[in-house]
Protein backbone atom coordinates (compact mmCIF):
# COMPACT_ATOMS: atom_id res chain seq x y z
CA UNK A 1 0.00 0.00 0.00
CA UNK A 2 1.31 3.00 -0.77
CA UNK A 3 2.26 5.99 1.46
CA UNK A 4 0.55 9.17 0.97
CA UNK A 5 2.86 12.49 0.15
CA UNK A 6 3.04 14.16 3.25
CA UNK A 7 2.80 17.26 2.11
CA UNK A 8 1.18 20.42 3.58
CA UNK A 9 -0.36 23.41 1.65
CA UNK A 10 0.19 26.93 2.86
CA UNK A 11 -0.52 30.06 1.78
CA UNK A 12 -1.83 29.44 -0.85
CA UNK A 13 -5.38 31.81 -0.21
CA UNK A 14 -3.07 34.36 -2.75
CA UNK A 15 -2.84 32.23 -5.26
CA UNK A 16 -5.58 32.29 -8.23
CA UNK A 17 -4.55 30.73 -11.59
CA UNK A 18 -5.34 32.76 -14.63
CA UNK A 19 -7.64 30.99 -18.19
CA UNK A 20 -5.97 30.72 -21.35
CA UNK A 21 -7.09 33.90 -23.83
CA UNK A 22 -8.84 32.28 -26.20
CA UNK A 23 -7.16 33.29 -29.50
CA UNK A 24 -4.12 30.50 -28.55
CA UNK A 25 -4.95 27.63 -30.45
CA UNK A 26 -3.62 25.69 -27.09
CA UNK A 27 -5.77 27.30 -24.80
CA UNK A 28 -7.07 23.95 -23.40
CA UNK A 29 -3.49 22.82 -22.66
CA UNK A 30 -3.16 26.04 -20.72
CA UNK A 31 -6.31 25.67 -19.08
CA UNK A 32 -4.83 21.99 -18.62
CA UNK A 33 -2.02 22.40 -16.74
CA UNK A 34 -3.74 25.13 -14.31
CA UNK A 35 -5.91 22.67 -13.30
CA UNK A 36 -3.03 20.36 -12.54
CA UNK A 37 -0.56 22.67 -11.17
CA UNK A 38 -3.45 24.02 -9.12
CA UNK A 39 -4.47 20.13 -7.70
CA UNK A 40 -0.78 19.79 -7.32
CA UNK A 41 -0.17 22.60 -5.00
CA UNK A 42 -3.24 23.13 -3.60
CA UNK A 43 -4.46 19.30 -3.04
CA UNK A 44 -0.64 17.39 -2.59
CA UNK A 45 -1.49 16.33 0.47
CA UNK A 46 -3.94 14.22 -0.95
CA UNK A 47 -1.92 12.46 -3.77
CA UNK A 48 0.32 9.60 -3.10
CA UNK A 49 3.86 9.92 -4.02
CA UNK A 50 3.31 7.90 -7.32
CA UNK A 51 0.79 9.34 -8.47
CA UNK A 52 2.30 13.19 -8.40
CA UNK A 53 5.27 11.40 -9.93
CA UNK A 54 2.70 10.74 -12.59
CA UNK A 55 1.71 14.18 -12.98
CA UNK A 56 5.12 15.77 -12.38
CA UNK A 57 6.04 12.98 -15.84
CA UNK A 58 3.17 14.33 -18.00
CA UNK A 59 4.69 18.04 -17.40
CA UNK A 60 7.42 16.75 -18.70
CA UNK A 61 6.33 15.60 -22.05
CA UNK A 62 6.75 17.53 -25.53
CA UNK A 63 4.17 20.21 -25.47
CA UNK A 64 2.62 18.45 -28.77
CA UNK A 65 2.57 15.00 -26.56
CA UNK A 66 0.41 16.97 -23.86
CA UNK A 67 -1.87 18.70 -26.17
CA UNK A 68 -2.93 15.23 -27.76
CA UNK A 69 -3.10 13.65 -24.13
CA UNK A 70 -5.55 15.99 -22.87
CA UNK A 71 -7.44 16.29 -25.89
CA UNK A 72 -7.85 12.70 -25.42
CA UNK A 73 -8.38 13.38 -21.97
CA UNK A 74 -11.58 15.79 -22.67
CA UNK A 75 -13.10 13.76 -25.23
CA UNK A 76 -15.91 11.50 -23.89
CA UNK A 77 -14.29 8.14 -24.42
CA UNK A 78 -11.27 6.76 -23.68
CA UNK A 79 -11.57 4.48 -26.80
CA UNK A 80 -10.46 6.37 -30.60
CA UNK A 81 -9.23 5.23 -33.71
CA UNK A 82 -6.30 6.74 -34.99
CA UNK A 83 -7.21 8.37 -38.71
CA UNK A 84 -10.50 9.65 -36.83
CA UNK A 85 -7.44 11.87 -34.76
CA UNK A 86 -6.55 15.63 -36.54
CA UNK A 87 -5.23 18.56 -34.41
CA UNK A 88 -3.75 20.95 -36.47
CA UNK A 89 -2.60 22.82 -33.53
CA UNK A 90 -0.12 20.08 -32.72
CA UNK A 91 2.45 21.51 -35.32
CA UNK A 92 3.53 18.28 -36.13
CA UNK A 93 1.41 14.62 -37.03
CA UNK A 94 -0.70 13.09 -34.09
CA UNK A 95 1.55 9.85 -34.95
CA UNK A 96 4.67 11.62 -33.87
CA UNK A 97 2.80 13.27 -31.16
CA UNK A 98 1.59 9.92 -29.63
CA UNK A 99 4.88 7.70 -29.80
CA UNK A 100 5.78 9.81 -25.96
CA UNK A 101 2.35 9.12 -24.72
CA UNK A 102 3.01 4.91 -25.69
CA UNK A 103 6.62 5.10 -24.67
CA UNK A 104 4.88 6.61 -21.58
CA UNK A 105 2.76 4.44 -20.99
CA UNK A 106 -0.01 7.07 -21.30
CA UNK A 107 -1.73 5.04 -24.50
CA UNK A 108 -2.06 1.82 -25.02
CA UNK A 109 -1.63 1.04 -28.77
CA UNK A 110 -3.20 -2.01 -29.39
CA UNK A 111 -5.93 -2.52 -27.17
CA UNK A 112 -8.25 -5.42 -26.95
CA UNK A 113 -11.62 -4.64 -27.17
CA UNK A 114 -14.84 -6.55 -26.16
CA UNK A 115 -17.67 -7.01 -29.15
CA UNK A 116 -19.27 -3.62 -27.86
CA UNK A 117 -16.64 -1.30 -27.83
CA UNK A 118 -15.24 -2.78 -31.54
CA UNK A 119 -19.31 -1.54 -32.38
CA UNK A 120 -18.80 1.58 -31.11
CA UNK A 121 -15.41 2.02 -32.61
CA UNK A 122 -16.78 0.46 -36.66
CA UNK A 123 -19.40 1.92 -38.94
CA UNK A 124 -21.55 0.13 -40.23
CA UNK A 125 -20.27 -0.88 -43.07
CA UNK A 126 -17.56 -1.85 -41.59
CA UNK A 127 -19.00 -4.09 -39.19
CA UNK A 128 -20.65 -5.47 -42.29
CA UNK A 129 -17.22 -6.29 -43.63
CA UNK A 130 -15.36 -7.43 -40.89
CA UNK A 131 -18.14 -10.45 -40.41
CA UNK A 132 -18.92 -10.84 -43.94
CA UNK A 133 -19.22 -14.47 -43.66
CA UNK A 134 -20.87 -14.88 -40.11
CA UNK A 135 -24.01 -12.15 -41.29
CA UNK A 136 -24.41 -14.82 -44.73
CA UNK A 137 -24.48 -17.84 -42.31
CA UNK A 138 -26.89 -15.73 -40.68
CA UNK A 139 -28.80 -15.06 -43.67
CA UNK A 140 -28.26 -11.19 -43.02
CA UNK A 141 -27.83 -8.51 -46.04
CA UNK A 142 -24.82 -6.85 -45.72
CA UNK A 143 -26.59 -3.82 -46.66
CA UNK A 144 -28.82 -4.39 -42.75
CA UNK A 145 -28.77 -1.89 -40.04
CA UNK A 146 -26.20 -1.80 -37.90
CA UNK A 147 -28.59 -2.39 -34.86
CA UNK A 148 -29.83 -6.01 -36.63
CA UNK A 149 -25.91 -6.35 -37.37
CA UNK A 150 -24.72 -6.00 -34.19
CA UNK A 151 -27.80 -8.10 -32.26
CA UNK A 152 -26.96 -10.90 -34.96
CA UNK A 153 -23.77 -11.36 -33.73
CA UNK A 154 -23.74 -10.33 -30.13
CA UNK A 155 -24.98 -13.94 -28.69
CA UNK A 156 -21.81 -15.31 -30.25
CA UNK A 157 -19.48 -12.85 -29.88
CA UNK A 158 -20.20 -11.36 -26.47
CA UNK A 159 -17.52 -11.83 -23.88
CA UNK A 160 -14.94 -12.10 -26.58
CA UNK A 161 -11.72 -9.76 -25.93
CA UNK A 162 -9.57 -9.01 -29.33
CA UNK A 163 -7.06 -6.53 -30.90
CA UNK A 164 -9.07 -4.75 -33.79
CA UNK A 165 -6.65 -6.97 -35.70
CA UNK A 166 -8.06 -9.59 -33.92
CA UNK A 167 -11.62 -9.21 -34.69
CA UNK A 168 -10.82 -7.58 -38.66
CA UNK A 169 -8.12 -8.92 -40.06
CA UNK A 170 -8.43 -6.59 -42.85
CA UNK A 171 -8.47 -3.37 -41.26
CA UNK A 172 -6.14 -0.41 -42.18
CA UNK A 173 -6.95 1.48 -38.94
CA UNK A 174 -5.54 1.18 -35.51
CA UNK A 175 -7.15 1.57 -32.31
CA UNK A 176 -5.77 3.02 -29.11
CA UNK A 177 -6.98 3.54 -25.69
CA UNK A 178 -6.45 6.40 -22.95
CA UNK A 179 -4.39 4.76 -19.38
CA UNK A 180 -4.60 6.68 -16.24
CA UNK A 181 -8.61 7.54 -16.64
CA UNK A 182 -8.98 7.09 -12.75
CA UNK A 183 -5.75 9.82 -11.98
CA UNK A 184 -7.23 12.40 -14.53
CA UNK A 185 -11.50 11.85 -13.09
CA UNK A 186 -9.77 12.15 -8.98
CA UNK A 187 -7.75 15.41 -10.12
CA UNK A 188 -11.00 16.52 -11.89
CA UNK A 189 -12.80 15.82 -8.76
CA UNK A 190 -10.28 17.93 -6.70
CA UNK A 191 -10.39 20.82 -8.75
CA UNK A 192 -14.41 21.33 -9.45
CA UNK A 193 -15.48 19.78 -6.05
CA UNK A 194 -17.88 17.23 -8.37
CA UNK A 195 -17.47 14.99 -11.20
CA UNK A 196 -21.05 16.77 -13.03
CA UNK A 197 -18.26 19.75 -14.70
CA UNK A 198 -16.22 17.85 -17.36
CA UNK A 199 -12.70 19.08 -18.62
CA UNK A 200 -13.94 20.18 -22.13
CA UNK A 201 -16.66 22.70 -20.10
CA UNK A 202 -13.98 23.59 -18.35
CA UNK A 203 -11.58 24.95 -20.58
CA UNK A 204 -14.56 25.81 -23.65
CA UNK A 205 -17.49 27.26 -21.12
CA UNK A 206 -15.93 28.22 -18.06
CA UNK A 207 -13.63 30.15 -18.05
CA UNK A 208 -13.00 33.20 -20.09
CA UNK A 209 -16.68 34.20 -20.43
CA UNK A 210 -17.74 34.86 -16.58
CA UNK A 211 -16.66 36.79 -13.95
CA UNK A 212 -16.55 35.32 -10.48
CA UNK A 213 -16.29 36.52 -7.23
CA UNK A 214 -12.72 36.19 -5.52
CA UNK A 215 -13.75 34.37 -2.59
CA UNK A 216 -10.31 33.95 -0.55
CA UNK A 217 -9.30 29.98 -0.53
CA UNK A 218 -7.12 28.08 2.14
CA UNK A 219 -6.49 24.37 2.62
CA UNK A 220 -9.46 24.89 4.99
CA UNK A 221 -11.94 25.76 2.01
CA UNK A 222 -10.91 22.66 0.22
CA UNK A 223 -14.09 20.29 -1.01
CA UNK A 224 -11.43 17.47 0.66
CA UNK A 225 -8.99 17.55 3.64
CA UNK A 226 -8.48 13.44 3.51
CA UNK A 227 -7.59 11.26 0.72
CA UNK A 228 -10.74 9.12 2.31
CA UNK A 229 -12.94 11.68 1.49
CA UNK A 230 -12.20 11.53 -2.09
CA UNK A 231 -12.47 8.03 -2.00
CA UNK A 232 -15.60 8.07 -0.63
CA UNK A 233 -17.00 10.74 -3.18
CA UNK A 234 -15.73 8.38 -6.05
CA UNK A 235 -17.63 5.42 -4.59
CA UNK A 236 -20.70 6.93 -4.39
CA UNK A 237 -20.55 8.68 -7.91
CA UNK A 238 -19.84 5.19 -9.10
CA UNK A 239 -23.36 4.05 -6.64
CA UNK A 240 -24.92 6.58 -8.55
CA UNK A 241 -23.68 5.56 -12.21
CA UNK A 242 -25.06 2.40 -11.64
CA UNK A 243 -28.25 3.53 -9.96
CA UNK A 244 -29.12 4.66 -13.77
CA UNK A 245 -28.92 0.95 -14.97
CA UNK A 246 -30.23 -0.67 -12.13
CA UNK A 247 -33.59 -2.27 -13.15
CA UNK A 248 -34.70 -5.20 -10.61
CA UNK A 249 -34.79 -4.75 -6.94
CA UNK A 250 -32.29 -7.38 -6.81
CA UNK A 251 -29.57 -4.53 -8.94
CA UNK A 252 -31.20 -2.02 -6.27
CA UNK A 253 -30.00 -4.50 -2.97
CA UNK A 254 -26.75 -4.76 -4.99
CA UNK A 255 -25.83 -1.25 -5.28
CA UNK A 256 -26.99 -0.60 -1.79
CA UNK A 257 -24.78 -3.24 -0.57
CA UNK A 258 -21.82 -1.12 -2.30
CA UNK A 259 -22.69 2.00 -1.02
CA UNK A 260 -19.62 3.23 1.00
CA UNK A 261 -20.43 3.98 5.11
CA UNK A 262 -21.12 7.65 6.31
CA UNK A 263 -17.96 8.24 7.92
CA UNK A 264 -19.29 11.59 9.51
CA UNK A 265 -16.05 13.74 8.96
CA UNK A 266 -17.73 15.77 6.00
CA UNK A 267 -20.97 16.83 6.00
CA UNK A 268 -21.27 17.56 2.36
CA UNK A 269 -20.21 13.94 1.29
CA UNK A 270 -22.67 12.72 3.86
CA UNK A 271 -25.07 15.16 2.11
CA UNK A 272 -24.27 13.35 -1.67
CA UNK A 273 -24.85 9.86 0.15
CA UNK A 274 -27.90 10.69 1.36
CA UNK A 275 -29.86 12.45 -1.70
CA UNK A 276 -28.64 8.73 -3.27
CA UNK A 277 -30.35 6.83 -0.34
CA UNK A 278 -33.53 9.04 -1.52
CA UNK A 279 -32.99 8.05 -5.32
CA UNK A 280 -32.60 4.25 -4.20
CA UNK A 281 -35.64 4.28 -2.28
CA UNK A 282 -37.82 5.71 -5.04
CA UNK A 283 -36.41 3.37 -7.36
CA UNK A 284 -36.81 1.02 -4.95
CA UNK A 285 -40.79 1.94 -3.82
CA UNK A 286 -41.34 2.05 -8.05
CA UNK A 287 -40.72 -1.82 -8.15
CA UNK A 288 -42.83 -2.25 -5.27
CA UNK A 289 -40.41 -2.82 -2.42
CA UNK A 290 -41.71 -0.99 -0.29
CA UNK A 291 -40.37 -2.04 3.07
CA UNK A 292 -36.58 -1.37 1.38
CA UNK A 293 -37.69 2.07 0.23
CA UNK A 294 -39.13 2.92 3.89
CA UNK A 295 -35.48 1.88 5.54
CA UNK A 296 -33.61 3.48 2.31
CA UNK A 297 -35.75 7.00 3.07
CA UNK A 298 -35.02 6.18 7.03
CA UNK A 299 -31.71 6.09 6.62
CA UNK A 300 -30.94 9.14 4.43
CA UNK A 301 -33.72 11.42 6.65
CA UNK A 302 -32.94 14.92 4.73
CA UNK A 303 -36.50 16.67 4.25
CA UNK A 304 -37.57 14.84 0.96
CA UNK A 305 -36.52 11.62 2.38
CA UNK A 306 -39.32 11.99 5.56
CA UNK A 307 -41.87 13.28 3.63
CA UNK A 308 -41.80 9.81 1.42
CA UNK A 309 -41.17 7.39 4.40
CA UNK A 310 -44.22 8.54 6.16
CA UNK A 311 -46.13 8.41 2.64
CA UNK A 312 -44.88 4.71 2.94
CA UNK A 313 -45.29 4.59 6.38
CA UNK A 314 -49.35 5.71 6.16
CA UNK A 315 -49.96 2.77 3.60
CA UNK A 316 -47.79 0.11 5.79
CA UNK A 317 -49.03 1.00 9.51
CA UNK A 318 -52.09 1.75 11.45
CA UNK A 319 -52.52 4.86 11.53
CA UNK A 320 -52.95 5.04 15.30
CA UNK A 321 -48.88 3.99 15.62
CA UNK A 322 -48.19 6.89 13.09
CA UNK A 323 -50.15 10.00 14.29
CA UNK A 324 -47.50 10.38 17.21
CA UNK A 325 -44.62 10.20 14.72
CA UNK A 326 -45.89 12.77 12.76
CA UNK A 327 -46.70 14.89 15.30
CA UNK A 328 -43.07 14.58 16.12
CA UNK A 329 -41.88 15.04 12.77
CA UNK A 330 -44.27 17.58 11.86
CA UNK A 331 -42.89 19.92 15.03
CA UNK A 332 -39.47 19.05 14.19
CA UNK A 333 -39.24 20.06 10.32
CA UNK A 334 -36.67 22.58 9.44
CA UNK A 335 -38.32 23.72 6.35
CA UNK A 336 -41.79 25.52 5.94
CA UNK A 337 -42.11 22.86 2.56
CA UNK A 338 -41.54 20.26 4.72
CA UNK A 339 -43.83 21.59 7.21
CA UNK A 340 -46.73 21.60 4.94
CA UNK A 341 -46.32 18.60 3.25
CA UNK A 342 -45.99 16.66 6.31
CA UNK A 343 -49.17 19.05 7.64
CA UNK A 344 -50.90 17.17 4.86
CA UNK A 345 -49.81 13.18 6.09
CA UNK A 346 -50.74 14.59 9.58
CA UNK A 347 -54.69 15.44 8.08
CA UNK A 348 -54.96 12.06 6.54
CA UNK A 349 -53.57 10.17 9.09
CA UNK A 350 -55.67 11.73 12.30
CA UNK A 351 -58.59 10.96 10.30
CA UNK A 352 -57.93 7.30 9.74
CA UNK A 353 -57.16 7.55 13.09
CA UNK A 354 -60.65 9.19 14.42
CA UNK A 355 -58.29 12.07 15.82
CA UNK A 356 -59.59 15.40 15.44
CA UNK A 357 -56.80 16.74 13.94
CA UNK A 358 -56.54 20.67 14.30
CA UNK A 359 -57.66 23.30 11.82
CA UNK A 360 -55.94 24.44 9.19
CA UNK A 361 -54.84 28.19 8.81
CA UNK A 362 -57.58 29.93 7.25
CA UNK A 363 -56.20 31.22 3.57
CA UNK A 364 -56.57 34.98 2.70
CA UNK A 365 -58.72 36.09 0.22
CA UNK A 366 -57.31 38.11 -2.81
CA UNK A 367 -58.27 40.72 -4.48
CA UNK A 368 -58.89 40.01 -8.24
CA UNK A 369 -58.72 42.74 -10.68
CA UNK A 370 -59.99 41.56 -14.46
CA UNK A 371 -58.25 43.47 -18.07
CA UNK A 372 -59.31 42.76 -21.13
CA UNK A 373 -56.39 43.52 -23.37
CA UNK A 374 -56.19 44.31 -27.19
CA UNK A 375 -55.34 41.08 -29.62
CA UNK A 376 -51.08 41.96 -30.38
CA UNK A 377 -49.33 38.38 -31.01
CA UNK A 378 -46.21 40.06 -31.25
CA UNK A 379 -46.31 40.89 -27.76
CA UNK A 380 -46.60 38.59 -24.82
CA UNK A 381 -49.59 38.94 -22.56
CA UNK A 382 -47.05 39.43 -19.29
CA UNK A 383 -45.60 42.93 -21.75
CA UNK A 384 -49.39 43.89 -22.50
CA UNK A 385 -50.20 43.75 -18.74
CA UNK A 386 -47.48 46.05 -17.82
CA UNK A 387 -48.10 49.00 -20.40
CA UNK A 388 -51.65 49.06 -19.78
CA UNK A 389 -51.05 49.82 -16.25
CA UNK A 390 -48.50 51.85 -16.76
CA UNK A 391 -51.18 53.62 -19.29
CA UNK A 392 -53.58 53.63 -16.09
CA UNK A 393 -50.76 55.89 -14.04
CA UNK A 394 -47.39 55.17 -12.16
CA UNK A 395 -44.56 52.90 -12.85
CA UNK A 396 -44.96 49.14 -14.23
CA UNK A 397 -42.53 46.73 -15.16
CA UNK A 398 -42.47 43.14 -16.37
CA UNK A 399 -39.64 41.78 -14.28
CA UNK A 400 -40.88 37.84 -13.50
CA UNK A 401 -37.94 36.71 -10.77
CA UNK A 402 -35.31 38.44 -11.97
CA UNK A 403 -36.33 41.87 -9.67
CA UNK A 404 -36.50 39.94 -6.30
CA UNK A 405 -34.35 37.69 -6.52
CA UNK A 406 -31.33 40.35 -7.53
CA UNK A 407 -32.55 42.09 -4.51
CA UNK A 408 -31.89 38.83 -2.16
CA UNK A 409 -28.74 38.56 -4.30
CA UNK A 410 -26.99 41.88 -3.85
CA UNK A 411 -27.89 42.38 -0.10
CA UNK A 412 -26.98 39.00 1.05
CA UNK A 413 -23.76 39.38 -1.50
CA UNK A 414 -21.39 38.83 1.76
CA UNK A 415 -23.99 35.76 2.66
CA UNK A 416 -23.77 34.09 -0.03
CA UNK A 417 -19.58 34.34 -0.82
CA UNK A 418 -18.63 33.63 2.72
CA UNK A 419 -15.53 31.71 2.61
CA UNK A 420 -16.67 28.61 4.43
CA UNK A 421 -15.43 24.87 4.69
CA UNK A 422 -17.20 23.23 1.95
CA UNK A 423 -18.59 26.46 0.22
CA UNK A 424 -15.94 27.31 -2.73
CA UNK A 425 -12.75 25.09 -4.05
CA UNK A 426 -12.04 26.53 -6.59
CA UNK A 427 -12.12 30.35 -8.17
CA UNK A 428 -14.53 29.95 -10.98
CA UNK A 429 -17.82 29.30 -9.15
CA UNK A 430 -20.56 31.03 -9.19
CA UNK A 431 -22.16 30.49 -6.09
CA UNK A 432 -21.17 28.24 -2.31
CA UNK A 433 -21.28 24.27 -3.44
CA UNK A 434 -23.81 24.03 -0.53
CA UNK A 435 -25.94 26.75 -1.57
CA UNK A 436 -29.21 24.34 -1.60
CA UNK A 437 -27.95 22.24 1.50
CA UNK A 438 -30.24 21.91 4.88
CA UNK A 439 -27.17 23.58 6.62
CA UNK A 440 -26.93 26.49 4.70
CA UNK A 441 -28.20 28.79 6.72
CA UNK A 442 -27.02 27.34 10.07
CA UNK A 443 -23.31 27.95 8.99
CA UNK A 444 -24.09 31.38 8.12
CA UNK A 445 -25.95 32.88 11.06
CA UNK A 446 -23.98 35.44 11.80
CA UNK A 447 -23.95 37.09 7.91
CA UNK A 448 -27.42 36.69 7.35
CA UNK A 449 -28.15 38.74 11.41
CA UNK A 450 -25.65 41.21 9.95
CA UNK A 451 -27.93 41.50 6.73
CA UNK A 452 -31.58 41.02 8.12
CA UNK A 453 -30.22 43.83 10.77
CA UNK A 454 -30.47 46.22 7.49
CA UNK A 455 -33.70 45.81 7.07
CA UNK A 456 -34.39 47.25 10.24
CA UNK A 457 -32.10 50.03 10.12
CA UNK A 458 -33.02 51.54 6.76
CA UNK A 459 -29.55 50.79 5.05
CA UNK A 460 -30.45 47.91 3.16
CA UNK A 461 -30.46 50.55 0.36
CA UNK A 462 -27.67 51.78 0.44
CA UNK A 463 -25.70 47.96 0.87
CA UNK A 464 -27.62 46.91 -2.38
CA UNK A 465 -27.00 49.37 -4.38
CA UNK A 466 -22.61 49.85 -3.26
CA UNK A 467 -23.33 45.89 -4.63
CA UNK A 468 -24.62 46.85 -7.72
CA UNK A 469 -21.71 49.35 -8.82
CA UNK A 470 -19.10 47.18 -7.38
CA UNK A 471 -20.05 43.69 -8.07
CA UNK A 472 -21.43 44.59 -11.44
CA UNK A 473 -21.27 41.67 -14.02
CA UNK A 474 -20.04 39.13 -11.47
CA UNK A 475 -21.63 35.76 -11.45
CA UNK A 476 -23.94 35.14 -8.34
CA UNK A 477 -26.49 32.81 -8.66
CA UNK A 478 -29.60 34.94 -7.76
CA UNK A 479 -28.29 38.10 -9.67
CA UNK A 480 -29.46 38.27 -13.45
CA UNK A 481 -27.01 41.42 -14.57
CA UNK A 482 -29.43 42.15 -17.68
CA UNK A 483 -32.58 42.37 -16.40
CA UNK A 484 -31.80 44.54 -13.46
CA UNK A 485 -30.24 48.14 -14.00
CA UNK A 486 -30.08 51.37 -11.10
CA UNK A 487 -32.51 53.46 -11.91
CA UNK A 488 -34.73 50.42 -11.41
CA UNK A 489 -33.06 49.37 -8.41
CA UNK A 490 -33.85 53.06 -6.67
CA UNK A 491 -37.22 53.01 -7.62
Amino acid sequence: MQNINPRVVTGQAQIRPQTAALDNPLYYLENARTVINWVMAYHGDLLTDSEMARLEQLLALPQPSQALLMRLVMRSSDLFRLRGLNYPELGQPVAEALAPLVSDHWIDPDPKLTFEELCYLLRRSELAAAFAQALNNAGLKTNATKAVIEEALHTHLCGDERTLAGWWQGCDDQAIRLCDEPLFERIRLMFFGNLRQSWSEFVITELGHQRYEPVPLSPESRAFNRRGDVDQYLAIHACRQRLDDAVTAEDCQVLRSRLPEDTGSNPWLSHRRARLLFDLGQKLERAGELVLARDSYREAWTPDARVRYFRLLEKMAPATEVWPLIERAETEAETDSERQRLGRIRQRVAKKAGIRARPKPPVNSLTVQTLELPSAPAVSVEQQVALTLADQGGHCFYVENTLFNSLFGLLFWPTIFAPLPGAFFHPFQAGPADLYREDFVGRRREQIEDSLLTLEQGDYRQRILQHWQTRHGVANPFVHWPSINEELLSL
